[in-house]
């Protein structure tokens, strides 16, 4: 007769779990999507939580969709996401995985719905497979604001250093609206509660410690010992032992059945399970009984599951290796035969078939099959679990007999594609260690170029995984191997990485040289991509070092020749560096206006999940720049909404925290640059050095002066600051303040501050900025408003420190600079210092009052909250009030006055008097259609008239004859 143990499992405690759970249902319903993450050991109550709170959440009407990650690590792509959509009645043909975008975004439809709260979860995260790890931090980014609830439950112990799924979480855990579950064990008390709700009867205090002393409150193992017990009155020393007295009780047939239902893993279609346990119907059957009564499998809606993984895992140990390459052979033959149930499940079938025939010691069979599942991995935009297959094809290669390796296939291609599968799965530094490979099985003297191109992968993996010192030995031999050779597309090609490689560190000089070898090559050998790619780096390059109107040039017809490729990966990347370019030097509407362009032509190729948001990115930046914040978060977080792969997600957050600094959102900015890779922090990349300019800037924000002075002088110690973008002097300006915000925060403070040695030292950092603007000019290239503007906000801020006061007229001259500049945040800025300069000369307030109530009322409507803030507190320290117009000058337009016209509003007057409509105006203005309305409405309601035709009569007087 079973044991009542056996009848079902209880759970006690975790009240406060429980509690966390509801919250956070609760807040997904009202619109807030959330995602908890349940971690504990193994055994710890985890699925036990999620399943009791499930079932209350689905008898309130909730969607409760479930998916299991199969203990294969990365074999099976999207394993739990598909029993997700089944689950919801949509499972997608595997076409519509193809483009992984698209499919990203649609599982995202799915789980939002029509207006129904979901529950989705997702069991056993630490074996989940590359794609659904990716697809899990696409939906905790782009449900932010529908009503779903993500669970996920992870094994504690299993995240070791270095396991991706610790990193995933690391990450996921830094937003507010994420949730981390760790389960504790139960409590003595909880433990004796529990052993009485299972022998329904009252235990003794020695039991109970006993249980309490062995199993250290572990809900699986307390009931996996009393079990066992058996009525005996003596536990086993281990859970092991416990496990296998349970098993041991089972007659022959009941563990045949479980011996083979291990092999499978932790669940098993019914048929499958019949085929590998080779049992007669009537004997499968009462086995099948006898597993269940005692609660070691659990039927489910085709077959059945071991109750616990840590049980599947103990049987499998028990299985001796004869038996289990019999089964894993059984278990082969028979998912062979019947192939796949449906195109859905055809990788996930594949991978499975590989495993076990791999298992079954059937190299030929394994490597065949394996084939087949990394091409359908690949099809199913699963990189991560080709990248599994392929690594199986190289285990079993030295096994397979070579007339049995399928036609047209080499180890030598092998290794390349296996390093290609790598390096998409985000594993660069394996791509590196292949292609090392590889490159012994060439003879660099016979086979040069063979070789070069070797190198040049080589190079390039090395680059995208922080490893500078690889990438750049690899690039440089390539180069020379591939010098004095005939023109020919590899050479070209190895010639444009050694550009792009380069580039990317700042050599530009060099970089140049290099590029204009490869587009002499490309443009021979009719190389149209690599010529495309060549004359993209060339462009970079010349940009950076403010050869504007040439990089203009070589990137316009980048793009161009990109565009008649028809390449998406082209197209993407030199729209990118375009529009990046055009940002860094202040070209902020024209960088708009192709950024339009690209990710439109980027979304047409389906590269919406990757270069597609990164041109968009470029676009969050410049309308950054342009004082439109509202506007360029909103582009944001809909660019983080459809981005894929973390490269370019991190490339859109890292304009998300400028974003977010400008906003006053310091926590939010601090938590996104702390989380970037090392690709974007290692100092011998020029994405580096953008990155310690936020970090500087966030400092700024702070008030941490010191910190703000150390980043700045960290970053002007780098060679990217003499040319990239303006950040050179930007930096510079930054160290300015600092030191002169720490002389005012001394003296605050009744320290006594050494004036004289703070004014060298502003001084140093001005005369700094001077002259880096004047090294882009000694080599032949064009200082960039911005190079200048920032240089002069140096010189500005290094006046506060003169013993006679700081300079208005420099303050003036900066906020008019970037009044033209298109700048409205540092004009702003200006201005505030403007009117305190004026009050430190004694000036009446009156000369001051204007101008702080123009800068407040420009940061409050740019969104510059913290800016406000500031000018605000000084305003009320100086006796101003700002809850009204302030005396105007009389040249100022007096439609801002008059009608209390925004600057905006009163662009959008102009246009509108010219009979413009909101489409053209919207053009224009490089705003929506939807924005200009809005605009047109204001303006009609400010006016106080009713129409168009009226408003545009009333302009002529408004904005002043003659005004265009």
């Amino acid at each position: 007769m079973p044991n009542p143990l056996y009848s079902s499992p209880v759970m006690v405690g975790r009240s406060l779990e429980l509690a966390v759970l509801d919250a956070a249902l609760h807040r997904a319903g009202g619109g807030e999507g959330r995602l908890v993450v349940v971690e504990g050991d193994a055994g710890i109550g985890k699925t036990r939580l999620v399943d009791s709170f499930a079932r209350a959440a689905a008898e309130r009407g909730v969607r409760v969709p479930v998916g299991y990650c199969p203990p294969l690590v990365d074999d099976v792509p999207y394993a739990p996401i598909l029993d997700i959509l089944r689950g919801l009645d949509a499972s997608p043909a595997s076409a519509r995985i193809r483009d992984r975008g698209r499919f990203f975004r649609r599982v995202a439809d799915l789980l939002a719905g029509q207006g129904e709260t979901t529950m989705a979860v997702v069991e056993d995260l630490h074996w989940a497979d590359g794609s659904t790890r990716d697809l899990l931090a696409f939906l905790s980014r782009v449900l932010r604001k529908d009503a779903v609830l993500l669970v996920v439950t992870v094994r504690g112990d299993e995240l070791v250093p270095g396991h991706p799924v610790g990193a995933l979480l690391a990450e996921l855990t830094r937003d507010r609206q994420v949730d981390r579950l760790r389960l504790l064990p139960l409590t003595r008390a909880e433990v004796e509660r529990q052993v009485c709700e299972l022998l329904r009867e009252r235990a003794s205090a020695s039991l109970v410690d006993d249980l309490f002393g062995r199993a250290e409150g572990n809900p699986f193992f307390t009931e996996e010992l009393l079990a066992a017990d058996g009525g005996t009155g003596r536990l086993p020393a281990t859970v092991s032992d416990a496990l296998h007295a349970r098993f041991a009780r089972l007659g022959p047939a009941a563990g045949q059945v479980l011996r083979a239902a291990s092999v499978i893993g932790r669940s098993s279609d019914h048929l499958l399970l019949a085929a590998v346990a080779h049992l007669p119907d009537d004997v499968l059957e009462e086995a099948l009984r006898e597993a269940v009564d005692h609660f070691l499998l659990v039927p489910t809606s085709d077959g059945y599951r071991f109750r616990h993984q840590l049980a599947q895992e103990a049987v499998l140990r028990a299985v001796l290796p004869g038996e289990r390459a019999r089964l894993h052979g059984r278990a082969a033959r028979a998912l062979q035969e019947r192939g796949p149930s449906s195109a859905d499940a055809a990788p996930a079938n594949a991978a499975e078939l590989a495993r076990h025939w791999e298992a079954a010691g059937e190299p030929a069979q394994a490597l065949t099959a394996a084939r087949l599942a990394a091409d359908l991995a690949e099809g199913a935009s699963s990189p991560a679990a080709a990248h599994v297959q392929y690594e199986r094809m190289l285990r079993v290669w030295p096994e397979t007999p070579g007339a049995q390796v399928p036609a047209g296939m080499t180890r030598h291609q092998l290794l390349l594609d296996t390093a290609g599968s790598a390096a998409a799965s985000g594993n660069n530094s394996r791509a590196v260690a292949l292609v090392s490979e590889a490159l012994l099985e060439v003879d660099k003297t016979t086979e040069p170029a063979r070789a070069a191109v070797l190198l040049e992968r080589q190079g390039c993996y090395a680059l995208t995984s922080a490893d500078q010192k690889t990438s750049r030995s690899a690039y440089e031999e390539a180069a020379r191997l591939v010098a004095g050779a005939p023109a020919s597309p590899e050479r070209a090609r190895v010639l444009e990485a050694m550009a792009q490689g380069l580039m990317l560190r700042s050599y530009d000089e060099e970089a140049i040289g290099y590029a204009e070898q490869a587009i002499a090559d490309a443009r021979e050998t009719g190389a149209t991509s690599v010529l495309s790619l060549a004359l993209c780096s060339q462009g970079s390059s010349l940009f950076k070092l403010g050869r504007l109107e040439e990089s203009l040039d070589r990137l316009g017809e980048s793009v161009a020749l990109a565009v008649e490729t028809n390449e998406p990966s082209v197209v993407g990347r030199t729209y990118w560096s375009l529009c990046e370019n055009l940002v860094s030097v202040g070209q902020s509407q024209l960088a708009l206006q192709r950024a339009r362009e690209g990710a439109r032509l980027t979304r047409g190729f389906g590269l919406t999940g990757t270069f597609a948001p990164a041109i968009e990115g470029c676009a969050v930046r410049a309308l950054v720049r342009l004082g439109r914040l509202r506007e360029a978060s909103d582009l944001a977080e809909r660019a983080l909404g459809e981005v894929v792969e973390r490269f370019f997600c991190q490339q859109i957050e890292i304009q998300l925290a400028g974003l977010e600094i400008r906003r006053g959102r310091l926590v939010t900015a601090g938590e996104l640059l702390g989380g970037l890779d090392a690709i974007f922090t290692t100092e011998e990349m020029l994405w580096s050095v953008g990155v310690l300019g936020y970090q500087a800037e966030l400092a700024v924000a702070r008030g941490a002066w010191a910190d703000a002075l150390a980043l700045a002088g960290r970053g002007l110690g780098s060679r990217h600051t003499s040319g990239y973008e303006s950040l050179g002097p930007r930096l510079c300006s930054i160290a300015v303040r600092a030191v002169a915000e720490m002389v005012e925060e001394d003296r605050g403070h009744r320290r006594r501050p050494d004036p004289t040695a703070a004014s060298a030292e502003a001084r140093r950092f001005a005369d700094l900025a001077d002259s880096l603007v004047a090294q882009v000019r000694a080599r032949g290239g064009q200082p960039s408003p911005d190079h200048l503007g920032y240089a002069l906000l140096a010189r500005a801020e290094c006046s506060r420190l003169d013993p006679a006061g700081p300079d208005p007229g420099l303050w003036e001259q900066l906020s008019a600079d970037r009044d033209r500049e298109l700048d409205p945040y540092l004009a702003a800025y200006a201005r505030r210092r403007q009117a305190e300069a004026l009050l430190m000369s004694r000036a009446p307030r009156a000369t001051a009052a204007p101008l702080l109530y123009a800068a407040h009322r420009s940061a409050r409507e740019i969104g510059a909250e913290l800016l406000a803030r500031d000018i605000g507190d000084f305003a009320g320290r100086a006796g101003i009030t700002l809850d009204r117009p302030a005396p105007t000058d009389p040249d100022r337009e007096p439609a801002a006055t008059e009608f209390s016209l925004t600057d905006r509003e009163t662009e959008v007057l102009r246009l509108l008097s010219r009979g413009l409509t909101n489409g053209e105006i919207a053009r224009e203005l490089f705003i929506s259609a939807k924005t200009a309305s809005v605009h047109v409405s204001a303006i009609l309601r400010k006016l106080g008239v009713t129409s168009r035709i009226q408003a545009s009569t009333m302009a002529g007087g408004i904005l002043g004859d003659g005004r265009d």
